[in-house]
């Protein structure tokens, strides 16, 4: 009784559809502004931002997985690659390791700052936390933004062939 098939206007799908984005894009902006405000501003120590990051982390994980498991992912990754110069895989690639040399940046400029008393031990403890922070997160970067996007990618292609070959199969059976 609950779970009939409703008969639904397209047009109508698709607004509630582009309210659950718009929707969506309000709560990671929340989340981001709230943990920039905790991490940054807020002169609490005490107070983290645990809660947006489990919400922003949880979010994109579920929209990879499941875009994955439906097959879709192929698809955007194919627009994708059409409509821009450089492939998503090639951005996904500089994509980390933008953030493993913003990181490394970011770490070697504070500590050099806050730990070195001459000009020579600034430059001296730069360059070891910026090549120590980079041999680090480089790698860890990769496993973190590229394997999966890697693994999703190829569980999507397999789901869109098998499903050509269904297809193919069913209209093999019907001739």
């Amino acid at each position: 009784m609950w779970f009939r098939n409703k008969q639904q206007d397209e047009r109508i799908v698709n607004l509630q559809n582009k309210i659950y984005r718009e929707i969506y894009v309000i709560i990671i902006a929340i989340c981001l502004l709230s943990s920039g405000y905790k991490l940054l501003v807020s002169n609490n120590p005490n107070e983290h931002a645990t809660t947006e990051i489990i919400i922003l982390a949880a979010s994109s994980v579920y929209y990879l997985v499941r875009s994955a498991m439906l097959g879709i992912l192929s698809d955007e990754v194919e627009l994708h690659d059409r409509t821009n110069k450089l492939n998503m895989n090639t951005k996904t690639v500089i994509f980390s390791v933008f953030i493993g040399v913003f990181l490394a940046l970011v770490f070697a400029t504070t500590n050099s700052i806050l730990f070195s008393d001459t000009r020579s031990e600034l430059v001296y403890y730069f360059l070891i936390v910026f090549f120590g922070t980079l041999a680090f997160y480089l790698p860890v970067m990769f496993l973190i933004i590229v394997l999966p996007y890697g693994l999703a990618k190829r569980k999507s292609d397999a789901v869109n062939t098998s499903a050509t070959e269904e297809q193919d199969d069913d209209i093999e059976h019907k001739r």
